[in-house]
């Protein structure tokens, strides 16, 4: 593809006629691809980098402009490696905040005898109330979140709930702190 024929298909996007897109994605590709072998995101699979790689270059064509003396090729690779660096900046964001939330060894064994005190004191009326509020929790929960919960009363580790409900380890884990949350609020939030 020359540059007369790249200009015209540029122009066209800019004119919402976006029907040569990827043909001029495809040019631009191993952009996408060399940053792929550079860098690792985490649940990322080819088709996520390629869905980025076609947002930030379908931004790049509408804000791409001539006079800035670069080529569109540079000026995607600018802008991909921006998005890419926000996503990993995100990621280590995320995961700095689980670390927050961590507890240690001796505040969850801390944590446990104090639940374990409360089991073993409940009364018939309590045993009572906590079915109930059972029901209300699990109508609280999505179909795929009740599924999980099931499963782990049942005394199954997340990644055997993951294999069993053929899913990312990750996903069971957001679920099982929504579920935990949803929890936590039905039976303590009279307390």
């Amino acid at each position: 593809m020359d540059n007369s024929e790249e200009t015209k298909i540029i122009k066209q996007i800019k004119a919402n006629d976006s029907s040569n897109f990827e043909i001029l994605f495809k040019k631009y590709e191993p952009i996408v691809k060399n940053m792929r072998g550079r860098y690792t995101i985490h649940h990322f699979d080819w088709d996520d980098w390629l869905q980025e790689g076609r947002i930030v270059f379908f931004n790049s064509i509408i804000n791409f402009d001539t006079d800035l003396g670069m080529t569109l090729g540079v000026f995607f690779r600018a802008n991909f490696r921006n998005r890419i660096y926000s996503l990993l900046r995100f990621e280590m964001a995320y995961k700095r905040k689980a670390g927050l939330t961590a507890q240690s060894i001796e505040e969850l064994d801390e944590d446990f005898e104090n639940r374990c005190e409360r089991v073993s004191k409940i009364t018939p009326h309590q045993n009572l109330t906590i079915k109930e509020n059972y029901v209300q929790y699990e109508a609280l929960l999505s179909k795929f979140e009740r599924e999980v919960s099931v499963l782990l009363f049942q005394g199954n580790e997340p990644k055997q709930i993951a294999s069993i409900l053929k899913c990312d380890v990750a996903k069971i884990q957001n679920a099982l702190i929504r579920c935990k949350q949803k929890l936590s609020e039905q039976l303590y939030s009279r307390d």
